[in-house]
């Protein structure tokens, strides 16, 4: 599913210096979202919907826990990092945009002098996020 939006979670959670927990819900959302390559027609990349109760059970093994996330999903809201596409009601599940790529590519020089191995896939994105 998400491994290039997991791979570049991770990275942009430590230069936002985000909370560990707060990266881990990441890292999740991303995880569970369609990288922005390997969508097919019809699917919309880089959204993550997910129910509480199965990003909990992800983080802490326990679907109890699932209003420990909130806080971490505020941060990363207030961040950018994530935006809501729907309103969510009690019982339904929320659905968010994923702008990872947008904020690696704000960042694309200094993402480049850190990963320079990562030089194409870093153009590619830039090159993405210019075209939105």
């Amino acid at each position: 599913m998400g491994s290039q939006l997991g791979k570049w979670a991770m990275r942009i959670g430590g230069v936002y210096k985000l909370r560990p927990l707060t990266q881990v819900v990441l890292f999740n959302m991303a995880i569970l979202a369609i990288d922005v390559d390997s969508a097919k027609h019809g699917e919309e990349p880089c959204i993550c919907w997910f129910s509480r109760k199965k990003m909990a059970y992800n983080v802490y093994g326990d679907t109890s826990k699932s209003h420990n996330l909130d806080r971490a999903i505020r941060e990363l809201q207030t961040a950018g990092l994530i935006t809501p596409t729907n309103r969510a009601c009690k019982g339904t599940t929320q659905e968010y945009r994923l702008n990872i790529e947008t904020a690696v590519s704000a960042l694309y020089d200094k993402m480049m002098n850190v990963y320079p191995n990562d030089a194409q896939e870093l153009g590619r994105i830039q090159r993405r996020s210019l075209t939105q």
